[in-house]
């Protein structure tokens, strides 16, 4: 999500990647807030009697690929400039930035400087989880990022087929990891937050980014995109067939794992290079919402709770249950306008 409007580089504004921003910028809000109904996967107590719904589609295929899609589009930008680290420490820097001030101001919003010093553990390895998960907010994805980036940085000099090796190796990883949890039966294994679950993404970046101007790859980008996706789609089925499993509620609070699923990195880059389509344009309203999607990933958290007491207390948000959603997004944008006037700019866009 960090750089999404940072692609002052030589090459041609992508603007398939604004319509991404945009959508999965919405994705990440109907997720967090509940919107879409959720099925027996979600529940221990019901979880033998699920079978696959539309519901377990929108919510695992569509909102949580929000995550995967944006840190791929991230880890693009930052893959297709030239790396040395001059130019490493800024992005590093940004995303730290943003790490360190989200977090604090969403437990400032939710308590007071007290509770904060309270929370936070004392004992090494849960102090580790903490700091990786960012508090316990959701603001992990910027660990995520900054791993990823290390990542792209690292593979950046090694050659071309060690990086495909290593995406391959990495993704099929992902599944391994997930049935390895089954067995074992450690959940910590798939947990959502681990910066482990995107390793594929940053790989599978450094590879879009060499290939990007290639003649070749131009002329069959569709093509491969409708492969990545037929791959994830095959994978999709072999992952609920096999992996719903109860050990997963230990790591993500539903019976199958969020991240650790291979599926998830062919859909993105099946949508990252559907993307590039040159013919694909966008309009005001598109750049709009492509230009303020970082700021609606970092401020919803702060306005979800008056989206659900609208639901309790108004009739019109009870009988139209996505109308808290447009209520949320809305105060996001409004807090993106009264932010600018108080807060750094690379803490919003």
């Amino acid at each position: 999500m960090v750089q999404m409007n940072d692609e002052k580089t030589s090459q041609a504004r992508i603007e398939g990647l604004d319509w991404l921003r945009a959508l999965m910028s919405f994705a990440v809000v109907t997720w967090h807030m509940g919107i879409v109904p959720r099925s027996n996967v979600f529940s221990a107590e019901r979880l033998t009697s699920h079978s696959f719904s539309f519901s377990d589609f929108i919510n695992f295929h569509v909102l949580l690929a929000a995550v995967p899609v944006f840190l791929a589009i991230s880890c693009f930008l930052f893959a297709r400039k030239q790396q040395n680290i001059r130019r490493l420490l800024p992005s590093f820097w940004r995303v730290l930035l943003l790490l360190m001030f989200w977090p604090v101001a969403l437990k400032l919003w939710q308590g007071s400087i007290g509770q904060i010093a309270s929370e936070v553990p004392l004992q090494p390895l849960r102090l580790i989880v903490y700091l990786c998960r960012a508090g316990e907010t959701i603001y992990y994805f910027f660990v995520c990022l900054l791993f990823c980036y290390a990542i792209c940085y690292i593979a950046s000099a090694l050659k071309t087929k060690w990086v495909l090796l290593a995406f391959v190796v990495s993704s099929i990883g992902l599944d391994c990891l997930a049935i390895t949890a089954q067995v074992s039966r450690v959940s910590w294994l798939t947990v959502f937050w681990s910066p482990v679950n995107f390793v594929p993404f940053a790989l599978g970046s450094v590879l879009v980014a060499r290939v990007e101007s290639n003649d070749r790859f131009v002329r069959n980008r569709n093509s491969i995109a409708l492969a990545c996706m037929g791959i994830a789609t095959v994978l999709a089925i072999c992952e609920w067939t096999w992996m719903v499993d109860a050990v997963h509620f230990g790591g993500n609070g539903y019976a199958l794992p969020a991240y650790t699923r291979t599926s998830l990195a062919f859909t993105a880059f099946g949508l990252l290079l559907i993307g590039f389509d040159p013919r694909i344009r966008t309009n005001v309203i598109v750049q709009y919402f492509a230009m303020t999607s970082l700021s609606l990933y970092c401020l919803h958290p702060f306005f979800m709770a008056f989206g659900e007491l609208a639901e309790k207390k108004i009739d019109v948000f009870q009988s139209i249950h996505f109308a808290s959603l447009l209520l949320v997004i809305l105060l996001s944008n409004i807090g993106f306008h009264v932010g600018k006037l108080f807060l750094k700019k690379e803490l919003l866009h």
